[in-house]
């Protein structure tokens, strides 16, 4: 058993020119399917808390306005089966990351798990079940504490939990109770080699983050210990076999390792190629060739649908919109100087209602102003992913300076539907002396404020700024655009003290944006735009980029500035 070494921790920064912005460790993040590096087993996700006087929810908008949300839809017929998170023979592991240390930690504890998360921990909520005492196969694992390194350990070996107490670390008792045998659900350990103190050691129930850590440097220790087998997805027999909430194998929507899946309850087996309405709410997904949910814009049968990218649920029904599948051939956008935004068809004609074209939804009134514009699946990465976090420029990781690629990451994907990689486009601005990661003699770190119109160049994407006012953001927004925008120190959206932050903006609703941040996760959720117009940092020609508009080339949009 290797030794944990003194603290060190971590500060990440990230930089536009002389000044650096700052972002939250997010790591084998859930929240954003489509840029997680491998997902770890969780129940039901907690959805937003969406303000519907404000911003409506994609799928709730969707609901309660589009009255044809299901219509030519043919639905797989299966009993609804209430959901239960766990029942009486379980406990729940929790699972909490800390982004100034680098620790996951586990416990059974919900008081403990909620005072974590007041002191700054993030909650990844349940990561798998423990057997209670009293259950014939229930094994020990416990838990122990390292006050040099500040870091946790998890074992069920008597003999490692002896030696690691007699090297200094403390016993902190029974974390939970595994099952004995082999017919449970395998967790695994993994050891990093690089770890300077806490966060050494990691425990997954989940294959693909389990093989992640090993691609990514890790030491993969093997089969820690088993527990058993709740609200998970085994391939047992070349079948797949959810195991529900009591422990047996049964029916119903199933969110496993980031998908999402549905059982008969006839035949217990996944359900392929068919719509299925969500048990007990007005709410549907697609579950394609290899069962599971799909997301974005899927072309099925001959219809073209939108789903959820977070949930997988239904939100747009292609044969509802007014153009169709030929939405981006027919309708023009304007907007006038006062901002004020109307759509007309091929023939000059007004329209009121929904549209779609591709992935943004115009809402226009009676009147014909367009009052809500949605952009719908757009991809949401942090700069301290594992997949590029700890990659080193100059002195300085990713995680440190890589705010700005990563929200053009965000951006171009929204734009174009096509993946951009933060890091190929840090590598792609570092080529060109517009990022580095050196501060030293007045040599600044992270992307230069001239970088971000060149990225946009480099990869053909319309953009505008290097500053923009209020008035200019809102069209972009209401046109269906992005804006990548600079947070000053000290603001309300940005608290640390010495370092600017970049975040991303997209859609519009009666003054209210949507935020994608990199790195505060608070941050995450729709804001008014003058609180974020209050947090602009000061504007400095060729240095500091505050605002920069990124407009589309799929959308004909005439905008009078």
């Amino acid at each position: 058993m290797k030794k944990l070494a003194t603290s060190l921790i971590a500060i990440a920064m990230c930089i536009s020119q002389t000044t650096t912005l700052m972002a939250q460790e997010v790591t084998f993040q859930q929240e954003n399917t489509e840029s997680s590096p491998g997902q770890y087993v969780q129940n039901i996700p907690e959805q937003d808390e969406w303000d519907p006087d404000r911003f409506i929810n994609e799928s709730e908008y969707f609901q309660e306005t589009s009255v044809n949300l299901f219509k030519n839809i043919t639905f797989h017929s299966t009993a609804p089966k209430p959901y239960s998170e766990v029942s009486a023979n379980y406990e729940r592991v929790f699972r909490l990351y800390n982004p100034n240390t680098s620790e996951h930690f586990y416990t059974r504890d919900e008081n403990e798990r909620k005072a974590l998360i007041r002191g700054g921990w993030i909650d990844e909520k349940v990561s798998w079940y423990s057997l209670k005492a009293d259950d014939p196969l229930a094994e020990p694992v416990y838990r122990l504490y390292n006050p040099n390194a500040q870091d946790h350990h998890y074992t069920r070996e008597e003999n490692e939990k002896n030696v690691l107490i007699q090297l200094g670390w403390i016993l902190e008792g029974i974390g939970w109770y595994a099952q004995k045998g082999t017919s449970g659900k395998p967790i695994y350990r993994a050891y990093n080699p690089n770890a300077k103190a806490a966060g050494a050691h990691h425990f997954s129930r989940s294959d693909n983050e389990y093989n992640a850590l090993g691609n990514m440097g890790w030491t993969q220790e093997g089969l820690s210990f088993y527990v058993p087998k709740v609200n998970t997805i085994e391939t047992e027999y070349g079948q797949k076999v959810w195991y529900d909430e009591t422990g047996t194998p049964s029916y119903g929507e199933a969110y496993y390792d980031g998908d999402w899946y549905y059982f008969d309850s006839a035949t217990k087996r996944e359900i392929k190629d068919a719509f299925v309405k969500v048990p007990n709410v007005e709410q549907a997904r697609y579950y394609g060739g290899q069962g599971k949910a799909l997301y974005g814009n899927q072309k099925i049968g001959s219809n073209v649908y939108i789903f959820d990218n977070s949930t997988g649920y239904l939100i747009y029904n292609c044969s509802d919109t007014v153009f169709g599948e030929n939405a981006t051939s027919n309708v023009v956008a304007k907007i006038d100087k006062a901002g004020t935004m109307r759509l007309y068809d091929k023939a000059g004609r007004q329209v009121r209602g929904d549209v779609r074209v591709n992935n943004v939804v115009y809402s226009a009134d009676n009147n014909g102003v367009v009052v809500r514009t949605q952009v719908y699946n757009v991809p949401h990465y942090f700069q301290t992913d594992p997949r590029w976090g700890n990659v080193w420029f100059g002195d300085k990781t990713f995680r440190h300076i890589g705010c700005v690629p990563t929200v053009l990451a965000m951006a171009y994907e929204g734009i174009n539907n096509r993946t951009y990689s933060p890091l190929d486009i840090g590598y792609a601005l570092a080529s060109v002396g517009k990022m580095n990661g050196t501060f030293g003699n007045g040599i600044p770190i992270g992307t230069k404020g001239d970088g971000v119109m060149w990225a946009a160049e480099h990869y053909g994407i319309q953009a505008r700024g290097d500053y923009l006012d209020q008035m200019e953001i809102t069209k972009i927004l209401k046109a269906g655009g992005f804006v990548s925008f600079t947070l000053n120190a000290r603001s309300q959206l940005n608290p640390d003290t010495r370092y600017n932050h970049e975040i991303l903006l997209y859609g519009y609703e009666n003054g209210y944006v949507q935020v994608h941040d990199p790195f505060y996760v608070n941050n995450n959720r729709t804001i008014d735009l003058d609180t974020i117009m209050r947090c602009n940092a000061e504007y400095e020609p060729g240095i500091v980029n505050l605002t920069w508009g990124y407009l589309r080339d799929d959308i004909h949009v005439e905008i009078e500035w």
